[in-house]
């Protein structure tokens, strides 16, 4: 092992403009091995926390282990640092230490690191909603109140449900736990539009209390959903609300609140290469996954749904389609292009909200 006294470097981690980032701690740090037959070991931590494994590069705790073990303590820590995970706050760091500043020894070998982010959800709290709109279904409140309590009420749920989804999905491989998150992730989807017509980190639930979750949820869900979707169509002839933007900008805000709250959470982190990946990837997964199970399951119940949308509908898409392109494409993102999604955003939601309902039916 490193001889620890011995270390005579900077007492911080700094990028190449002079900014300390990480402390760097000479003292002994406790790590778990990866499996139940192994015993805790030490393992001489510099960094203080702030390796954490970028998983997004599909590099395994193990693999960088393995790297450390191969390797003796500085180049291994310059080459994980360098290339294998991210610091705080999302920088890189190019040169770690100064090699005449260490004195080492190799690392032992089968020396496991568990790293873990602990993933908070700031909407639980709404979850005293879900009871009530039930209730409130079951008893026939107005319309109304059924539609607002359940719209409410789905947006906790979406996010528990995404929590359950993303734990079992640790326990499967990359293929697996893409479609698991795929199809559960965008069940508020699937639910509402029937009834309308990494990243692998170390689970925090085991496998059954996970499923438990996930099931119950997904019931949940379900209720609330069918109680929300029955209440549309008087919603409409009480309030003037057009199918149209309750389907394009309400429900969708429902179902995709906890991917909403991630992005954002995200982006403010300087991360944007993860904030893209979930507003994308949540939109390749509705339009590859989401609509052509919808029709296909349409047509075995005999409920026939198309993918043949009015004009105004697909020019609206073609637009979305064109802008998002614009300001993606250069790999930047600035205030002015922000500002141009969300007008974008907020004018086709006015267009949505003000045309009448029978002028989105295409059947019409």
């Amino acid at each position: 092992m490193m001889v620890m006294d011995k270390y005579t470097g900077p007492s911080y981690l700094t990028t190449d403009d002079g900014r300390e980032v990480v402390p760097i701690l000479p003292v002994k740090r406790d790590f778990f091995l990866g499996t139940s037959a192994c015993t805790r070991k030490q393992f001489p931590l510099m960094a203080s926390y702030a390796i954490t494994v970028h998983k997004s590069q599909s590099i395994t705790v193990d693999k960088m282990v393995t790297d450390l073990s191969e390797r003796d303590f500085q180049t291994g820590l310059s080459y994980v640092a360098v290339s294998r995970v991210k610091m705080l706050d999302g920088l890189m760091i190019d040169a770690p230490f100064e090699r005449a500043s260490l004195h080492y020894e190799k690392l032992p070998d089968g020396v496991l690191m568990k790293v873990r982010d602990q993933d908070r959800h700031y909407v639980n709290f709404l979850l005293v909603m879900v009871p009530l709109g039930i209730i409130a279904g079951k008893l026939g409140w107005s319309p109304t109140a059924v539609f607002t309590i359940n719209f409410v009420a789905i947006i906790p749920l979406a996010a528990v449900l995404s929590f359950a989804t993303e734990e079992i999905s640790m326990k499967l491989g990359e293929t697996l736990c893409g479609l698991l998150n795929a199809t559960f992730g965008n069940a508020v989807e699937l639910i509402n539009e029937d009834d309308e017509e990494g990243e692998c980190e170390e689970p925090t639930l085991g496998p059954i209390a996970a499923i438990a979750v996930l099931v119950v949820t997904t019931v949940l869900v379900t209720l609330c959903a069918d109680y929300l979707v029955d209440s549309i169509n008087d919603l409409v002839t009480t309030s003037g609300i057009s199918r149209g933007f309750i389907g394009l900008i309400l429900i969708p805000i429902v179902g995709n609140a906890a991917e909403h709250v991630t992005a954002v959470v995200v982006a403010l982190r300087n991360k944007m290469d993860l904030a893209m990946g979930v507003t994308v990837g949540s939109s390749i997964q509705i339009a590859l996954l989401v609509a052509p199970f919808l029709v296909i399951f349409g047509w075995i119940i005999g409920a026939e749904m198309t993918l043949h949308f009015e004009t105004f509908q697909t020019v609206a898409f073609a637009v979305s389609v064109l802008v998002v392109t614009y300001t993606i494409q250069d790999g930047k993102s600035n205030y002015l292009e922000g500002a141009m999604l969300m007008g974008l955003y907020i004018i086709i939601a006015l267009a949505f909200y003000a045309t009448p309902s029978d002028v989105m039916d295409p059947s019409k």
